[in-house]
């Protein structure tokens, strides 16, 4: 055997069919809507924000945390400012410092009184809390307890919270230990569950609850509508501070148990008086109900009192489309907290405008809250509303790249739908130092075209006039053929020609849901084919017929037999992009619903085989639900650089980085032995630890072989014994990395 040539392979693949691409995402370039300069245009986008605040980087002040339940992303801001007056800046080194496992809601809450921000979020069944064991300015954060129970007099049971409820988590009774008020499972009443560490320890540092009161405020809430009953002791709710209350342990895991649909809480002493009074949102309403406390002291088991059903009835009421959640932070930085008002929901929200924010111009004991705006945060990035697809395209033919950006659509209060359009914010910059300004909201007017919502453009000269036409593909799964007749050089002016674009036998092409198309000229003989992405992860490859009309067949339903599948689902949401590498390879960069970015090569003469799947998470970027990727070289460095957009309606840039290339750079890699190697009928593979994984056989050209995937074991066996004579490489990949190896078969 000639091992020489042996290694020589191996770093041959490597260079010809494992280059990795690595991004940075950056804040830095400017972005101008109404010829003003957002301060934070790359964010990400918000719907269903969560606000809490926090101290990020340990230099005393205020920064900001955001959790979105849109799809679990988190969004940290970092005050850049001075106490009193705070500017905020996007932050995004520090949001994968929080667990990845957050999910439904999230708060932040100091519970060992040690000054720093702890985490507490939604956990089957109930309350998981994260403990903040950062030092100096190194956020880190771990794992307290999976589930807060409670004691229920003769037993500890899971202290139950509903996924789509948001709990109070306050000093109720002002001993210093935070307690929990949450609406009981059977939803009409509120829970309150005492926190005894100050009790048994005096101290704050434990979390040992006891359930104090099964109806506390004495009001209960209808179980059809938002109304609130005051002076309702809910039959057995008479408890006193001392008393106990028994439920029946089956209801907190009894999936049959009536429950209530969704509700909001946050205590607050609104009126100043050293008891704490509730504020009350509702999954199907509008407003929020504020309810006074009329007791003289803390925890005296006493009643609301009155209730201000349009809060705060002095100014401008609480009114969001749909299921409001309030957050009592000082955003001001002026140590009084201010009222955030978000929405609870990642469906049919006003998601451009879901940030309601209440200044306090009160004090911290006693507030009032003013109206100042709907988008907080919002406002200062790019933001379409829901769902954002960018797509690159010089629409002016000034040799600048511009973003042309497609929602889902924006959700419209006055219709109770959504409506699409496409955004354009042109390259008013350089090819090496560009400024995206905001042109229109409604590209082309077509938003009142007809046609349907999550229009997704893709760009070529389809009748060889020398300037580039449009194609649309839209949620319905059809295409639509645009014209440009600004001829070559001018700004691009479409006209709809060919509605329902039809194949070349007449017959609608139509990929069922969420047809995402690409031009490329797969086949290289110089007309540009469709590859078509769609709501089940796969990718459609029509070759085309024509360099002078669009003319189409469809070749493959499984194109190089791409799936990029959520969760063992049947949802996809696949958005292609190609592009080629410096050695003029074609690479291709597809978005998915779940949220990262995957990389294929060997593409180039393997239409009808397996595409090389060179990483599941380009970069490890994630950005939330349904990435849509974009790629071009926006700073003229010739290297290629990355636009993504999310579920979220917002963008991502980041910025190729070509000095890493390397799989270490990029990815853990997952050491594992190989043998016997040489191999004759089998191979095997023994880990360090008990996983699965998938992996891929290629041969020396880079052409996939076999691929396959293992259950969690430490050694796993391939059969080999079909395969010719040859140098392969055999590739392993799951959640935690990937490793490669070369073998020699006899």
């Amino acid at each position: 055997m000639n091992y020489a040539f042996f290694f020589l392979c191996f770093i041959s693949f490597f260079q010809g069919y494992a280059q990795l691409y690595h991004f940075n995402a950056i804040d830095s370039i400017e972005v101008l809507e109404s010829s003003t300069s957002l301060s934070y245009p790359w964010a990400s986008g918000i719907n269903s924000g969560q606000v809490s605040t926090i101290e990020l980087n340990n230099d005393g002040l205020i920064d900001l945390f955001v959790f979105d339940r849109t799809d679990n992303s988190v969004l940290t801001f970092l005050n850049t400012g001075t106490a009193g007056s705070p500017n905020y800046v996007h932050a995004p080194e520090f949001e994968d410092k929080f667990p990845s496992e957050m999910r439904s809601w999230c708060l932040l809450r100091d519970y060992n009184c040690d000054g720093k921000k702890d985490i507490w979020c939604y956990a089957t069944g109930g309350i998981a809390v994260y403990k903040n064991i950062s030092t100096g300015g190194n956020l880190e954060f771990v794992l307290t307890t999976n589930l807060v129970m409670s004691y229920y007099n003769t037993s500890y049971l899971n202290l139950y919270v509903s996924s789509i409820d948001i709990p109070s988590i306050d000093d109720i009774d002002g001993d210093g230990d935070l307690d929990v008020v949450t609406f009981s499972i059977f939803g009409t009443n509120l829970e309150y569950h005492r926190n005894l560490s100050m009790e048994n320890h005096g101290t704050c540092d434990s979390l040992e609850f006891q359930i104090r009161n099964n109806c506390w405020g004495h009001f209960s809430e209808s179980f059809t509508s938002s109304a609130l009953q005051l002076f309702d002791t809910c039959d057995n709710s008479n408890l006193g501070v001392a008393a106990e209350y028994i439920p029946d342990p089956t209801l907190l895991v009894n999936k049959s148990a009536p429950r209530h649909s969704g509700s909001t809480v946050l205590t607050i002493d609104e009126n100043g008086d050293g008891v704490k009074d509730v504020l009350i949102g509702d999954v199907s309403y509008t407003k929020m109900s504020m309810l006074i406390n009329g007791g003289a002291s803390p925890n005296n088991n006493s009643s609301m009192i009155f209730q201000d059903t349009t809060f705060p009835s002095y100014d401008n009421p609480i009114n969001l489309k749909i299921f409001p959640a309030a957050f009592y932070e000082d955003v001001t930085s002026d140590g009084n907290r201010d009222l955030i008002v978000g929405t609870n929901t990642a469906n049919q929200s006003a998601d451009k405008s879901s940030m309601h924010y209440y200044l306090n111009t009160g004090t911290d004991i006693n507030p009032t809250f003013s109206f100042q705006q709907d988008n907080l945060l919002q406002d200062q990035m790019i933001d379409v509303g829901t769902g954002s697809i960018p797509t690159f395209f010089d629409h002016n033919s000034d040799g600048m790249m511009d973003i042309l950006l497609s929602n889902f659509g924006t959700f419209k209060i006055s219709s109770d739908s959504y409506e699409s359009s496409i955004s354009l914010y042109e390259n008013t910059g350089s090819s090496t130092q560009p400024i995206y300004s905001l042109i229109t909201d409604d590209y082309m007017n077509l938003s009142s075209s007809g046609i349907e919502k999550n229009m997704i453009p893709t760009f070529a000269d389809v009748d060889g006039d020398g300037d580039e036409d449009m194609i649309i593909g839209d949620y319905n799964g059809v295409l639509h053929f645009f014209t440009n007749t600004a001829g070559p050089g001018n700004t691009a002016n479409f006209v709809l020609t060919a509605p329902q674009l039809t194949d070349i036998d007449g017959i609608t092409i139509d990929v069922g849901l969420h047809a995402a198309p690409t031009f490329i000229d797969l086949d290289e003989d110089g007309d540009f084919d469709l590859v078509i992405g769609e709501r089940n992860g796969n990718l459609n490859y029509y070759e085309s017929k024509s360099s002078v009309a669009p003319s189409y067949t469809l070749v493959s339903d499984s194109l190089g037999f791409v799936k990029v599948n959520y969760g063992g689902t049947s949802i996809g949401m696949s958005i292609p992009r190609f592009f080629d590498n410096a050695n003029g390879a074609t690479q291709l960069f597809v978005g998915s619903m779940h949220g990262e970015i995957e990389h294929f090569n060997n593409i180039d003469g393997n239409l009808s085989g397996y595409f090389n799947q060179v990483t599941s998470q380009v970069s490890d970027i994630s950005v939330g639900l349904q990435s849509a990727p974009a790629v071009t070289d926006v700073n003229g460095d010739n290297y290629p650089d990355l636009l993504v957009g999310n579920k979220r309606g917002g963008l991502q840039i980041s910025i190729g980085d070509p000095s890493i290339t390397s799989v270490s750079d990029n990815f853990k890699s997952i050491d594992f032995e190989l043998f016997p190697n040489p191999a004759r009928e089998t191979m095997f593979i023994r880990l360090s630890q008990s996983a699965g994984f998938s992996y891929q056989l290629f041969d020396v050209a880079g052409k996939v072989i076999i691929s396959g995937t293992k259950t969690a074991n430490h050694t796993h066996s391939i059969n080999t014994q079909h395969l010719n004579p040859g140098i392969y490489f055999i590739q392993i990949f799951n959640h935690q990395g990937r490793g490669t190896r070369p073998i020699v078969i006899e």
